[in-house]
């Protein structure tokens, strides 16, 4: 039987797979977003702030643009699992 490994979890369920993945994603499409806020925000660093936000934004471009209508996500089998 097939196994995903996400986050450290062992999961055998597919759909579980697929929704704990769409968690994962907008976890992470959410923090991206605060965090570029945030260093918006940031009056002492101006220029790091920019560089720093500006790298995040390349970083998930695909996943915090609202016009994709698929996201292409590569899974890393986990080799040490018997």
């Amino acid at each position: 039987m097939p196994y995903f490994v996400l986050g450290g979890m062992l999961i055998e369920d597919e759909l579980f797979l697929m929704s704990a993945l769409t968690n994962v994603i907008s976890d992470t499409c959410d923090w991206a977003i605060d965090r570029i806020h945030f260093l918006s925000e940031d009056k002492i660093d101006v220029i790091k702030s920019i560089e720093d936000s500006h790298a995040i934004h390349c970083e998930f471009h695909e996943w915090l643009n609202p016009n994709s209508e698929e996201l292409e996500i590569i899974s890393i089998p986990n080799q040490n699992m018997d």
